[in-house]
């Protein structure tokens, strides 16, 4: 019980081959924005509200997405910040992160998927 809390569920990352974060952290970005865009990468929208599938969502004033079932959450980041490459890195704190996934959860009933299964 080193690494985790009672109650919580840990997730292992596993880069095969070093094939990912290896070569990003080797390219000067940092490990903690490497690995949650990582993570992202395989959180999905698995459903919405009924009725939400394709409304917008706005992160801020100057930031908005069109939210769809099936969408990941680094699709969703890439699309918010598509008009500048640093406030997209910017993005990726585990701050954030949790800010985009509670608001998702929040604004549109957003079940979300890791992989192939449904989280609650």
């Amino acid at each position: 019980h080193k690494f985790s809390r009672p109650g919580y569920k840990n997730i292992i990352m596993m880069d095969i081959n070093s094939t990912v974060v290896f070569n990003d952290i080797m390219s000067g970005k940092a490990a903690t924005p490497v690995l949650l865009s990582a993570l992202y990468e395989t959180t999905a929208i698995a459903s919405l509200y009924q009725g939400k599938s394709g409304t917008t969502f706005h992160w801020d004033a100057e930031h908005s997405v069109t939210v769809k079932k099936g969408m990941t959450f680094k699709k969703m980041a890439k699309q918010l910040f598509a008009s500048s490459k640093d406030e997209y890195n910017e993005f990726w704190t585990v701050e954030n992160t949790a800010r985009l996934l509670e608001r998702m959860q929040e604004e549109f009933g957003a079940h979300l998927t890791w992989g192939s299964r449904e989280m609650p």
